[in-house]
């Protein structure tokens, strides 16, 4: 456990350091506290040494070697660029690491959203993630969730902002998905930020988001793109709990099942290609496009999906074509629903 001690705390502190404008910052309130680990802990200047006990916990490389999912060749080059590449940001990084939120304020992620300026390359940043997914057994799991991903999210952004786009990160070696990726970043209307996932993905992803366009090839933990705006998402796996409270106008193409489903938005679309289970599936908004080829679903969606709010249904039959459902076929098919509900009782 993280122990404070008032002659290192002065030492760990890193001086203020004014924002670049185009980054952008999660809203922290409250006094600043710092709880880092003792002096025996703290060898960030030697953290990528070869010797043991230079690095965090059992050093860089042993992290590496421990991370036996990845082969020897991709191991290598993974030394080869965290050595050679991102040794400054990687101090930075193990540097969050070692500290400690208190209630008053979010130290770690503050701390990455003042020092870290560094502009990667989409390629780059995909080599890093690689890097720091060696990490993911460090002693405070919770740090290194918060840590990894504001750290992502910072650089996608300021590498955006560079002029870069089309990142792609492949987490299908990490043993939990990684909670909030991509949350508040910000793309351009005539310029989406464009994201691909191999692998899947935890709670909240994309949220509060404006102007993204994100293909998960994996599945989409509860939360998925909450508060997300003007944005376009593509689930290739299984998307948990969807509960909808974006800002307007995203598209949703869902292909595999999706678990409770509860909307609220305006002038979106959702196409939904797999199987819908029906323990929860509300629709509480208007002028909204929902799309399907599965038949199953599109008896969901006639079902529940509210008559005379300007909603519109349309099947996707074989040939990917695809055929809208009238209003007033819509209003007998309700009838028909109620009416057998009727005769079973």
């Amino acid at each position: 456990m993280a122990i404070a001690h008032e002659n290192t705390q002065s030492k760990m502190l890193a001086p203020q350091k004014k924002l670049a404008p185009q980054t952008f910052v999660p809203q922290i309130v409250g006094l600043m506290q710092v709880h880092i680990k003792g002096p025996g802990d703290n060898g960030l200047d030697n953290s990528l040494g070869d010797g043991p006990g230079n690095g965090l916990d059992d050093g860089l490389d042993d992290l590496i070697r421990r991370h036996t999912a990845q082969g020897p060749d991709e191991r290598k080059d993974i030394q080869t660029a965290g050595e050679r590449k991102f040794e400054s940001i990687l101090k930075k990084y193990e540097q969050a690491l070692k500290m400690e939120a208190t209630i008053e304020c979010d130290f770690p992620m503050l701390y990455i959203y003042n020092e870290v300026d560094d502009v990667l390359t989409p390629k780059e940043i995909e080599e890093f993630f690689k890097l720091i997914i060696a990490y993911e057994d460090y002693e405070n799991y919770k740090n290194y969730q918060k840590c990894t991903t504001s750290i992502i999210n910072l650089l996608i952004q300021i590498s955006y902002n560079a002029g870069n786009n089309g990142f792609v990160l492949n987490t299908t070696n990490l043993t939990k998905p990684l909670d909030q990726l991509f949350g508040r970043i910000k793309g351009k209307h005539d310029n989406p930020i464009n994201i691909t996932v191999n692998g899947n993905v935890g709670v909240r992803c994309s949220f509060d988001a404006k102007y993204l366009y994100v293909t998960i090839n994996g599945d989409a933990d509860m939360g998925h793109a909450v508060t997300a705006s003007n944005s376009s998402f593509v689930v290739n796996g299984d998307v948990h709990d969807y509960y909808d409270l974006s800002n307007g106008c995203c598209s949703f193409i869902i292909n595999r099942v999706i678990g409770g489903f509860v909307q609220h938005t305006d002038s979106s679309s959702y196409t939904i290609n797999g199987e819908v289970e029906v323990r929860r599936f509300e629709v509480h908004s208007a002028n909204c496009t929902f799309k399907t080829s599965n038949p199953n679903t599109l008896d969901v969606f006639l079902r529940h999906i509210p008559l005379f709010k300007g909603h519109k249904i349309y099947f996707i039959n074989e040939d990917g074509n695809e055929k809208k459902v009238g209003e007033l076929e819509r209003v007998v098919k309700r009838v028909e629903y109620k009416f057998k509900e009727y005769m079973k009782r």
